[in-house]
C-alpha cells in the first residue's frame, strides 16, 4: 500500500508541464525562436540497494532538449534540436 501512495505522489509532482518558447521577431519574414523541453523522473525499487534490504532511488532527467528555429525570410526557415536522453540516471 505504502508503494501505491507513493507512485500517486510521485505521479502528481513529476506530471509533465508544456514546453516553453520565446520567439524575437527581426523583420516581418524573419524572426528567431527559442526553445526547451525537459522532462524529470524517479525510480524508486524495492530491495533494489546494495544491502538488498532497502529501497534504491534515482532521480534523473529522461530528456532535456534544446530548440532553435527561425525563418531568414519566407522560403527560407531553420531548425535545431539537441536531445540529451536519460541525464544523470544510475548516477552518472
Amino acid at each position: 500500500m505504502r508503494l501505491v501512495r507513493l507512485a500517486a505522489m510521485a505521479a502528481v509532482l513529476l506530471t509533465a508541464v508544456p514546453a516553453f518558447a520565446y520567439k524575437w521577431q527581426i523583420t516581418d519574414d524573419s524572426y528567431v525562436g527559442v526553445g526547451a523541453l525537459i522532462q524529470a523522473q524517479a525510480q524508486f525499487t524495492e530491495d533494489a540497494a546494495p544491502t538488498g534490504k532497502d529501497w534504491s532511488n534515482d532521480f534523473f532527467l529522461r530528456r532535456a532538449r534544446i530548440l532553435v528555429f527561425g525563418a531568414f525570410n519566407k522560403h527560407v526557415s531553420f531548425f535545431l534540436e539537441t536531445d540529451t536522453p536519460n541525464f544523470g540516471k544510475d548516477g552518472k
